[in-house]
């Protein structure tokens, strides 16, 4: 019964339309006939619909696309709420409810739930809803953990998700503890020069840039972007958007002269790779010629100022 009412929702959820109409009605139906005490010789497709693995499976891909755009949802996770309808509201709630059944009744999910927790915490960001969110992610930390230890690559990922959320709820010292977590795990697990390690750096560096301890935050991003530079190659979308990144920070710290040279790598990264009008590339371009108007202005203030020392 519990898998069918949990299978009922992750369809209309996750399929949605036609595809997740069909998968409701088909456990819908199973349910009943359960319900009635009727003896059931389900069909193959039947058998699919009851399997919740291979459903949350399905999920995985949909899961790693959406963490691409976590740290865009949680800027936008305080108003956000009110861009969905009471439907997609309904819908979570529905599937909170079919996890807490299967809590109460079961207890701790088994692993491969974990990435249907994981779906479930980004929904709920991009619902508006941080701190719903923050529990799903650590009830995955745990089942994680206790499946798989607590050195393990995925437990990482778990702890910089926790991080970012506690960020987008103003916690930044709880959010620097687990990004440092994270960043000991990958680099335990995967060795210090594993991409993994460098996107804990790059997390790392964008809290310490939330805290203006700007020199550290730099430092990570250093550090990252030797790291992309030995795995990817000097251009390569990733490296582009590290030295992106990095710029951005540099020219916040008033270091414009290292800031132009980074913008002006990402946005030769960018031209090779997208192309000259992609929005990418412009944005880099835009940046380039912002920090060399700033750079000259800075530069007639210290002229003045130089030849009336010498006079």
């Amino acid at each position: 019964l519990l898998n069918v009412y949990v299978c009922a929702w992750i369809g209309l959820f996750f399929f949605g339309g036609s595809c997740g109409q069909t998968l409701m009605r088909q456990s819908v139906r199973i349910f009943l006939r359960l319900f009635s005490g009727e003896t059931v010789q389900l069909d193959v497709q039947e058998g699919v619909t009851l399997d919740l693995v291979q459903l949350v499976g399905d999920t995985q891909q949909k899961t790693e696309s959406a963490k691409m755009k976590q740290e865009v949802v949680l800027a936008e996770s305080t108003d956000s709420g009110s861009r969905h309808s009471s439907k997609e509201s309904l819908v979570f709630d529905k599937y909170e409810e079919a996890f807490e059944f299967w809590i109460a009744s079961l207890g701790e999910p088994p692993l491969h739930l974990a990435t249907s927790l994981l779906a479930m915490a980004t929904g709920h960001l991009e619902q508006g809803r941080p701190e719903l969110a923050l529990k799903r992610y650590e009830q995955a930390f745990k089942i994680k953990s206790r499946s798989l230890g607590d050195k393990h690559p995925d437990v990482a990922e778990s702890l910089n998700n926790m991080a970012i959320v506690y960020e987008s709820m103003g916690k930044l010292d709880e959010a620097l503890t687990r990004h440092e977590q994270a960043l000991w795990i990958q680099v335990v697990a995967l060795g210090p020069c594993h991409p993994r390690v460098a996107t804990c750096l790059c997390s790392l560096g964008h809290a310490y840039a939330k805290q203006d301890n700007l020199d550290q935050a730099i430092q990570q991003y250093e550090q990252a972007l030797e790291i992309r530079l030995k795995n990817f190659g000097e251009l390569h979308e990733i490296v582009g958007d590290t030295h992106l990144d990095m710029a951005t920070i540099l020219e916040a710290a008033g270091n414009l002269e290292r800031a132009r040279q980074h913008f002006s790598k990402a946005k030769r990264i960018f031209q090779v790779y997208f192309g000259v009008r992609h929005e990418r590339t412009e944005v880099a371009a835009k940046a380039v010629e912002r920090v060399k108007k700033r750079l000259l202005a800075e530069n007639e203030r210290v002229r003045p100022a130089y030849l009336q020392q010498i006079l």
